[in-house]
């Protein structure tokens, strides 16, 4: 969170669980965080996220402020957006509905993810956070654009590109990471979906690689 959301950024965490039930909170802080965690007794089946982008002030005046609200009447939406922070490419592995990635699957998504890094490197792209998902590999670019239909389609247009280029049979660059209130894997948080097997178990998510400076990446190698 101190990485993705500095200088008390304001974020949304998001607890949804397999059942219709969801849990929302609007935070500045870590710690804040960590506290409103201790009123959840729950944590089974569920998967935990964050927003990626920066957030109009107002949102903090939302009931769930500094703590966490079941079901609660209002979640970031795209209009609650002021600008791009990240680009995230995911990549997913292709497998069935409510269930976590193999171990095979797990490696063909590293290999992928090192060639993709490797072309954005080439591209002009500066360094990206690489995060373990629990069932994929993400690669999350700092941005600094303006929420707007142009940087909108501009990001669609980059992850449809990659997904062209890169995706095979096995794994898939997740094309609708694009839209301003898009959601990301909390890190140091379980990956749930669906059942937890020997074969595809659940996994933590985790940090893997931090540059020693996170740098923004300039618009027009994005273009």
């Amino acid at each position: 969170i101190n990485l993705m959301k500095p200088n008390g950024q304001l974020f949304e965490c998001r607890m949804i669980y397999n059942s219709k039930r969801m849990y929302s909170g609007y935070f500045r802080s870590s710690e804040t965080l960590l506290s409103a965690f201790n009123d959840i007794d729950d944590f089974g089946n569920c998967n935990i996220y964050i927003t990626l982008n920066d957030l109009m002030p107002q949102c903090y005046d939302r009931s769930q402020r500094d703590k966490f609200i079941r079901n609660s009447d209002a979640t970031t939406s795209d209009n609650d957006v002021n600008g791009y922070d990240w680009l995230l490419v995911d990549l997913d592995p292709r497998r069935p509905t409510k269930t976590s990635s193999t171990d095979e699957q797990i490696e063909m998504a590293r290999i992928l993810c090192g060639r993709i890094m490797q072309f954005l490197d080439n591209v002009g792209f500066e360094k990206p956070i690489v995060g373990f998902s629990g069932n994929g590999y993400h690669l999350l670019y700092k941005l600094f654009m303006k929420c707007n239909t142009e940087n909108k389609k501009l990001l669609e247009m980059c992850l449809k590109t990659l997904n062209m280029l890169f995706a095979d049979d096995y794994i898939d660059v997740d094309m609708k990471n694009f839209n301003p209130s898009r959601i990301c894997k909390l890190y140091g948080t379980r990956a749930q979906k669906g059942n937890d097997s020997q074969n595809a178990p659940h996994r933590m998510s985790y940090i893997m690689s931090i540059p020693e400076e996170i740098k923004f990446t300039d618009k027009k190698y994005l273009e």
